[in-house]
């Protein structure tokens, strides 16, 4: 004799399985959504002499996210600043006079989620700022664990290596599902 327990687990199991495998399928464009679009970061020099502007432009970031913009090598806060709707910041900043000639990394910092690109300036000793503009450098620097270098084509961040992993328990899922209504059908619970 099939009691009512029976039935009730095997229609509670067929039934969490499928609202378990619609809400994974829903997850994956949510989880897409929430990654910053591929970054870059170009400056309008590569060589500056200290009281010198810099135009930048950097890409990848969150919609409204906080930015720090520092020059590396003495440590020097160059500006904050909120990117656009497109999660983009351009701006301007100026060299300091403190900053002491030689080579510098010029960064762009956000956090949550976290986010560092840099490019090498070079900081010109102040008697050599009447010189002619030497040969630009467009070398670029990515922190480990970041995305490929900003130089490089990039797609948006959508989560592909996700994606199996999603639908393959969503998949799974739908078939215990459809195993316990096969299986509550075989042995005629209703």
């Amino acid at each position: 004799m099939r009691t009512f327990s029976g039935r009730a687990g095997l229609a509670a199991l067929a039934a969490s399985a499928v609202i378990g495998a619609v809400a994974l399928a829903a997850a994956q464009p949510a989880f897409a959504a929430q990654e910053p679009l591929a970054s870059s970061l170009d400056l309008d020099a590569s060589e500056v002499c200290p009281g010198d502007s810099v135009t930048f432009h950097a890409t990848g970031f969150v919609v409204g996210q906080q930015t720090t913009v520092r020059l590396k090598g003495k440590d020097l806060e160059l500006g904050r600043f909120n990117a656009d709707a497109q999660g983009e910041v351009h701006e301007t900043v100026d060299i300091p006079l403190e900053a002491h000639p030689g080579r510098h990394t010029f960064r762009v910092e956000a956090e949550s989620p976290e986010r560092d690109l840099s490019r090498k300036l070079v900081v010109k000793k102040v008697n050599e700022c009447d010189a002619p503009d030497s040969v630009q450098s467009d070398e670029i620097v990515v922190d480990p664990g970041e995305a490929e270098p900003a130089s490089a084509p990039q797609l948006a961040a959508t989560g592909e290596g996700d994606t199996l992993g999603l639908f393959g328990g969503a998949a799974g899922l739908a078939l215990l599902g459809g195993g316990a209504v096969m299986a509550a059908r075989r042995f005629g619970i209703s």
